[in-house]
């Protein structure tokens, strides 16, 4: 929905709100982000994890786009909605687990008055009281890679070797023989591809994280090299994967 009078201008479209004095002031907001983004490069990995993968960190991000959001005008505003706290037990005797889903608007602001807000959430856990500063976080450093289109070179899952390979036929079954029930790979499917992502992204892990985890729950000590190795489907994965995180954190 569109709105203007003579305070201004306002663009609701649900998810994304845009307000500004006038058309101009969203026009130079616009080329601004364009400018900014031809000027924000890869970002490598700075941080590592108590588990020893390692990520771009929120601090990382935020370093690289200082200096180009104040050469182009722009600044960044981001606030926290609302959270929504789960609560988790572990058993008797043990800390529960306290899962934070986070809800965040980021504005982009231009010098000029114009101004683009985004909704974003994102989710962390906790045995303590850092969920919902861990949910923050994950849900900021996200909303700022997409907002800029940030790559930290790591694979996407549907950039995994073993995605989009071309699945052999299968021979025919002899004549009164109930044939076998093929297991579903979950993999060659976009949307459970999507839906992974969204997961891993949601818990900050790594594509080789996620291979050496469900490997561990296993009993393995090398990583998977592939996911389709896992038997089972996408929430068995993802299960595993958390259960294992959990088994890991209880240890130390």
């Amino acid at each position: 929905m569109i709105t203007q009078n003579e305070s201004g201008i306002v663009l609701d479209m649900g998810n994304l709100l845009v307000v500004a004095p006038d058309w101009a002031a969203i026009q130079a907001l616009n080329k601004a982000h364009a400018d900014a983004l031809a000027e924000i490069h890869q970002i490598g990995f700075d941080a590592k994890h108590q588990q020893g993968w390692t990520y771009a960190s929120f601090d990382a991000i935020a370093n690289v786009l200082r200096p180009v959001l104040s050469k182009h005008g722009l600044s960044i505003a981001p606030t926290m909605d609302n959270a929504i706290l789960d609560m988790r037990g572990r058993g008797e005797g043990k800390s529960p687990e306290v899962m934070a889903t986070a809800f965040v608007s980021m504005a982009l602001i231009h010098e000029r008055g114009a101004m683009r807000v985004t909704k974003h959430q994102a989710q962390g856990s906790d045995y303590s009281d850092k969920a919902i500063n861990k949910a923050w976080t994950v849900a900021a450093k996200y909303a700022l890679m997409r907002l800029f289109l940030i790559s930290t070179g790591e694979k996407d899952e549907n950039e995994d070797d073993d995605i989009g390979k071309v699945v052999p036929e299968r021979k025919p079954e002899p004549l009164n023989q109930q044939p076998a029930q093929p297991r579903l790979d979950w993999t060659q499917n976009p949307t459970e591809r999507a839906a992974f992502q969204q997961w891993r992204e949601r818990l900050t892990l790594s594509d080789a994280e996620c291979k050496r985890l469900a490997a561990a729950y296993q009993g393995q000590s090398e990583p998977l090299k592939f996911f389709r190795e896992y038997p089972g489907t996408r929430a068995d994965l993802q299960n595993a994967i958390e259960a294992q995180m959990a088994r890991e954190q209880a240890m130390r």
